[in-house]
């Protein structure tokens, strides 16, 4: 769980970075502020699923 959430946490902090202009900035913001808490969740339904 935690590698993923860092994977994305990464892309979303690359993206807030990178899109300067192009585009709202919150977007990326508020993926990379998402990523441990959908990354938490996901890990919890996949361990419940899989008892």
């Amino acid at each position: 769980m935690a590698p993923r959430a860092s994977v994305a946490r990464s892309i979303g902090v690359a993206g807030a970075i990178a899109i300067g202009d192009l585009g709202p900035l919150w977007y990326p913001v508020l993926l990379a502020l998402s990523a441990l808490p959908c990354a938490w969740v996901g890990g919890k339904l996949g361990a419940r699923a899989a008892l």
